[in-house]
């Protein structure tokens, strides 16, 4: 199966493109519901259209057994790690 990284994330907008250059868009955007789209540690979930996957010559690579791929994006991904930039305390 292809790994995630082989996807495009596109922030501006709140998608995926995967390497045949189908949209995984994010779907059931009910947050207050755990089992639609976005759990209680921020977790988005991202899907490319079944018709997209079915008729995609990568199938067999990317989603094997599944009818279409699926990706998840934690909430804070795109953060800078913390303690990375900046200045020294040295001086205190």
């Amino acid at each position: 199966m292809a790994s995630r990284s082989a996807f495009e994330w596109d922030p501006e907008n709140d998608r995926y493109i995967c390497p045949e250059g189908h949209e995984l868009k994010q779907f059931r955007r009910n947050y207050s519901d755990t089992a639609r789209g976005r759990d209680l540690t921020g977790t988005r979930k991202y899907r490319a259209l079944k018709a997209d996957c079915q008729a995609c010559p990568s199938r067999h690579r990317c989603c094997s057994n599944m009818e279409f791929r699926a990706v998840t994006r934690e909430e804070h991904e795109d953060a800078p790690p913390c303690g990375r930039g900046l200045p020294d305390d040295e001086g205190i």
